[in-house]
């Protein structure tokens, strides 16, 4: 437990009570910033599956001729390669209408089979709530010979009770970092994991409040909003695999792994290992694989980079700010919940092998693990900051799936934290000309560069889709043109 006398300061500029917020008020203000930012994020994933879906229209459209030459043999179906041409054609349709359906045959497939993907994956999570993603770490059951692992027990059951759900499992992680999770489907089938670091370093008060926060997090529904997300990163994870199954013999291996855990109840550690394997997938044996997988891969982290990540994480930060505000209201203390998350930032929240199970955490896991952590976070305001470059170091996201300590700390301290204020806009304060002077400048300089890059990151997203049309329709004509001439000659 820790003594250090310099938690529980007070601030020497407190706020005044026009400034302050009630919990309640917090509450529903960051459910509807999670409401809003659920549906950007929901186009924006649409928008990003759709050079995904040109990519794989070579491979699917390959799958749906052999399967109507299939169909053929037992009834006569028209070769299905002249159909979008006899449509076009017999109804005289001009250029315009006959590219349009092009662009629908091309892309349609491609969306409509990353849906049904997005969908299996959904209910995969959402069954096993990866509760294999905390088994993979050096967990165990709390002693209750253990004085700080005993009053964990009695803390996690008495923020149930204040919270009205059952008392979730709880579990004690060995590992160099202060941390904590809540995994699970559901409010009833929950298990808070908190680090044995954490228990030695927080004292009640804070250990209350963090527990206050992951109970907060499954009582609102976290962890389905969580594994939605997951579902998001599995399904381009089974997309790549899926694409690259004609010319890779390691992601036809990954693919079939993950649809044995899918089809059928694995054990949590094998759900777990194939959910980082897929997400991780590192394919493209061979130069036509190498080639298609870099494609691939490249439109994928560009997208993500620069058009997807930041409103796909959105909904899971607004989602920690409503788990903090409801945990100021099950603890009656913003000041414990500020001094604990100050102090798991300042002595490291990395957990090794946790990245892809960002969403469950209160930090992000991702960040300085032990004596790698910096020094205190309130000074901290990007909301990009934290580690949170990739989802396990590959989903190639540019922003943490977590909001930036100082930003949490500042809407805390409308709830009652009492902690430093975090400095910002410090430039306009010190030095407002300067200030101003700079601003101009990027502006100035940045809009012209702005579309320069974005122009760059639209041509290297086009010369990606093409040069993986090219690559992989020439692996597919291989294999579907000798099989196609066959059925239709056996019809």
């Amino acid at each position: 437990m820790s003594t250090d006398p310099q938690r529980g300061t007070g601030s020497s500029s407190a706020l005044s009570p026009a400034d302050r917020e009630s919990f309640f008020a917090a509450q529903r203000r960051h459910r509807r910033a999670a409401r809003r930012y659920s549906a950007y994020a929901t186009v924006v994933v649409l928008v990003q599956s759709v050079p995904m879906s040109v990519m794989m229209a070579p491979l699917l459209l390959g799958v749906m001729v052999l399967a109507v030459d299939v169909v053929n043999l037992a009834f006569p179906v028209p070769d299905p390669r002249t159909w979008v041409a006899a449509v076009a054609d017999s109804a005289g349709a001009p250029q315009a209408v006959q590219v349009a359906l092009a662009v629908v045959v091309v892309i349609v497939p491609g969306v409509l089979v990353m849906a049904l993907i997005w969908w299996v994956m959904r209910r995969f999570f959402l069954r096993s709530g990866l509760g294999g993603a905390v088994l993979t770490l050096p967990v165990r059951a709390p002693d209750p010979a253990d004085p700080e692992e005993y009053q964990l027990l009695n803390v996690v059951a008495e923020i149930a009770v204040s919270a009205g759900i059952a008392t979730p499992s709880t579990l004690i992680a060995e590992v160099p970092a202060s941390n904590a999770a809540a995994v699970g489907t559901s409010p009833d089938q929950a298990t808070i994991v908190v680090t044995r670091r954490l228990l030695d370093e927080q004292d009640r008060d804070e250990t209350l409040a963090v527990v206050g926060h992951l109970v907060a997090s499954v009582a609102n529904g976290d962890l389905h909003i969580g594994n939605t997300v997951l579902a998001v990163f599995a399904t381009y994870g089974v997309a790549a695999t899926l694409f690259l199954a004609p010319v890779d013999a390691a992601a036809r291996r990954t693919l079939r792994t993950m649809l044995r855990v899918v089809r059928h109840r694995s054990d949590p550690v094998q759900e777990a290992e194939a959910v980082r394997e897929l997400i991780a997938f590192e394919g493209g044996d061979g130069m036509i694989a190498g080639m298609v997988f870099l494609c691939w891969r490249l439109t994928y982290w560009v997208t993500n980079l620069f058009f997807v990540s930041h409103w796909l994480v959105a909904p899971l930060r607004a989602r920690r700010y409503l788990a903090d505000a409801t945990a100021v209201q099950l603890t009656r203390d913003a000041d414990s919940l500020g001094r604990a998350l100050a102090g798991m930032q300042s002595h490291g929240p990395g957990v090794p092998g946790g990245g892809y199970a960002a969403p469950y955490f209160v930090l992000d896991p991702q960040g300085p693990c032990g004596s790698d952590a910096g020094g205190g976070g309130e000074g901290h305001d990007s909301d990009a900051g934290g580690g949170g470059e990739s989802l396990d170091s590959d989903a190639a996201l540019g922003s943490s799936m977590h909001p930036s300590l100082g930003r949490r700390l500042a809407r805390l301290r409308r709830l009652g934290y009492l902690g430093p204020a975090p400095r910002r806009f410090s430039a306009f304060r010190e030095h407002p000309v300067r200030a101003v002077l700079g601003y101009l400048l990027l502006l100035v300089v940045g809009v012209p560069l702005g579309v320069a890059i974005f122009a760059t990151v639209l041509a290297l997203v086009l010369t990606c889709v093409l040069l993986a049309l090219l690559f992989l329709s020439f692996a597919v004509a291989i294999v579907v043109e000798p099989l196609h001439v066959l059925l239709r000659g056996i019809a």
